[in-house]
Order: C-alpha cells, then structure tokens, then sequence
C-alpha cells in the first residue's frame, strides 16, 4: 500500500509540473507584434473564407460585430490604427468608429460592438504572433476578441473572453482598399472663354478612406474640350461633358462650355448721346500707364443709374475691388466681332467696368453680350456718375508686369 501511494505520489508531482512548464511555455510564447496602419480584412481562423464583419454595415453605436463569409463590402473592412499611447484602435473603414468591449467591461462573454472612439479600455487592442501568419488581438482591459463557440456560420457572435488560444481567438489580416461609394467633382458646370484655356478639377470620394483614384477620364467632344489627369483643355467653341470614372464604375461629370464669339454691343442706352473722353492713368508704382475712356452723358445732365451692360460675352474674373470702386473685370474672348469687322486679340481681351453701383454679378458668373452688370454712378474715385471703361490683353488688376490696356477708340466699332 505505501507502495501504491509513493507510485500516486510520484505522478502527480509529474503531471503538475508538466502542467507547470506548459502553463510557462504558452505564457513565453505570447510575443507581441506590430501592424501598420492600413486598411485591412480580419480573416477568423473558423470556417472558411469567414470574417470579422459589422453587421447590416451600419455605423451606428452599438452596432453588433459578427463574422460572415467574405464578400469584398465595406462593412468588412477596418483601419488598424497605432494610437500614441503605443495601444492599436480598429476602425471600422466607413465610419471610423472603432471595436469595443460593450459597456466597457472586464469579463468573458462581453459583445464586441461599434462605438465612438472615447479612448476607453475597451477600445484599445494589441496583436500577438498565433502563427507564421496569424495573430491573437487582446484589448486593453486583458481579454481576447473571440468567435463565440469557434462557430462557423454567419452571424457568429463575435465577443471577447478570457485567453484559450483556440481557433476562436485567432485571425489572420489581410491589407485591402475601401471602395468608393460615391463621386463628387469640384464643379458640375463651368466656363472657359478661349480654345487653350485650362480647368483643374479636383475630386472627393466617400467614405473618406475610399481609394481616391480615378481609373478614367473622358470627354464627349473632343473638339470642345480634352481632359488629362482632371486638368481640362478648351479646344473649340461649344459644350462638352467631361465625366470622370472610379475602378468600382461610379461617375461623376462636369458640363464644359467654352464662349463663342459675340458681337460686341455698346454698354449703355443707345437711346442717348453720350460724351466720351479718353483717360490715361496708371495702376500703382509696379503697373505701366494705361488708357481708358470715361463714358457720361453728352448733355451734361447725371446718368446715375442708367443700366451697365457687358460688351461681350465672358467671364467675370476679378471683383476684389467691387465694394471700394464699383469694379469688376470680365475675361472675354479672343475673337470680338464688331460692327465693322472682327478684331483678334493675341491673347485675351478683359474689359474693366469701374464706378458702378447694385452690381448684378461676382467673381465666376458667366455674362452674356449685353447682359446688365450694374448701373452708372459714382463709386470709388470719381468726379461724378460716369461708366470708366477699359479693356486690357492680361488681367490688369492681378498683374504687376507691363501691362498696357488699349482704349476702348482703337477697337474699331466698339464705342
């Protein structure tokens, strides 16, 4: 008998320090490992092709984490973030919430959910090496993020519990990209007044972690308009759609329309005899002379409040001084068709409208030959209610190289 009890003895001092040195074994093989911050899929090691997934791909709190079979959506999709305080948060990829432990707590069988990041416990998680490509995910407040039951159908609850490093508690991540759900441009319509004048457009994409590249670009008249990389070339007079295109098919697209030649109209009543005299004067200590001509009344009586019409069509380019001197400045094109002939400009002509009142447009707005702009007064630095009108080849007022306007008198047919 007291051989039998050293016999017993002696295995049960061998079986606990065999439980001893494979308690220490697992405890030294938990090794952390680091992950950069990128967009992933968490792969469950249950079933296959199974993974973490935000249930409906919602983005409320409180929405439940699951595992469902892998379908490519943007509910399976997260951004593991390294956080300053060496601690990684799980975000899903759409609304940037992150995984956390359910009401914050400590214990096995909590839900995993969606939340806004508050930076509690329960929202921090570390990764430690399970295998050669797998990892064990365990949050700030020590328990592990756990298939409940290692159960592999959909909508297996996802939760955390204590430490049993079964295949429940083991994932494998995979880098992946957000695809786009919506397009947006920086503009849906917009203007150029030549054939070689140019629009950068930019582009956003949602959610905002979605892949922002755009796989294409077209244009639907190439004699309009041509487009590389979102900068947009005018080529001809008319209209063209230009429509930019994700890897995933969405679309978005801007209308081009690039000003034909006008004939060029007088800017005030042609039922009245007005006065013109020619005015030379310079743009500041950096800008050449320039000449204008100074439009009122030939009768000597007040035009204050006679409607301002553009000349020609364009675009108006420069109101920076629409409060202080009742000005803007409108881009025209390079062909104005007079009342005698057809005047080419090398580059570009601007006409500047001073001393106006109630003016109609801004910056940007598109005006058509004869449309009115505003009314006669005296704004600014002014004797008295005149329309000062010049025209220009570069953008006087956003320029500091000589820069000499021509009278409104050398454009044949123009006043």
């Amino acid at each position: 008998m007291n051989r039998l009890m050293k016999k017993l003895l002696a295995v049960t001092l061998i079986l606990s320090m065999l439980l001893s040195i494979r308690t220490n074994v697992q405890a030294a093989a938990l090794v952390e490992t680091g992950v950069s911050n990128n967009i992933y899929v968490i792969y469950a090691s249950v079933g296959f092709q199974m993974t973490v997934d935000v249930k409906g791909g919602k983005t409320a709190n409180g929405t439940n984490i699951q595992i469902y079979k892998a379908n490519d959506s943007n509910g399976q999709k997260f951004y593991i973030c390294k956080e300053s305080n060496g601690w990684y948060t799980i975000r899903h990829a759409v609304s940037d919430k992150v995984l956390e432990a359910a009401d914050n707590s400590a214990k096995s069988g909590v839900n995993v959910q969606l939340g806004t990041f508050s930076k509690k416990s329960g929202q921090y998680w570390r990764f430690y090496k399970a295998g050669s490509d797998t990892v064990y995910i365990k949050n700030k407040l020590g328990y592990f993020l756990d298939v409940a039951g290692a159960k592999t159908a959909n909508g297996t609850n996802v939760r955390i519990y204590k430490e049993n490093r079964s295949k429940g508690q083991t994932f494998k991540l995979a880098k992946t990209a957000v695809h786009p759900q919506s397009l947006k441009l920086s503009a849906s319509s917009s203007t150029l007044v030549n054939p070689g004048d140019t629009l950068k457009l930019s582009w956003s994409a949602a959610p905002y972690r979605a892949t922002k590249a755009i796989y294409k670009w077209t244009t639907s008249n190439s004699k309009v308009a041509t487009v590389s990389g979102g900068v947009i070339t005018a080529k001809g007079h008319g209209t063209a759609v230009i429509t930019a295109q994700t890897y995933n098919g969405l679309k978005a697209s801007v209308k081009i329309t690039v000003i034909a030649p006008t004939k060029v109209t007088f800017p005030l009543s042609t039922g009245q005899v007005w006065y013109m005299s020619t005015y030379v004067g310079h743009g500041g200590s950096n800008k050449s002379a320039y000449s204008a001509v100074d439009i009122k009344l030939k009768n000597g009586k007040s035009c204050r409040g006679y409607d301002v019409k553009a000349v020609a069509s364009g675009v108006v380019v420069n109101d920076t001084y629409k409060t202080s001197n009742g000005q803007i400045t409108i881009k025209c094109s390079t062909q104005l068709i007079t009342n005698n002939n057809v005047v080419f400009a090398p580059n570009t002509w601007y006409v500047t409208y001073a001393h106006m009142r109630n003016i109609k447009v801004k910056k940007g707005d598109v005006v058509t030959a004869g449309q009115k702009i505003g009314e006669v007064s005296d704004v600014g630095k002014a004797s008295g209610p005149h329309l000062h009108l010049s025209i220009s080849h570069t953008n006087w007022y956003q320029t500091s190289t000589n820069n000499y306007a021509i009278s409104p008198y050398y454009v044949n047919g123009f006043v």
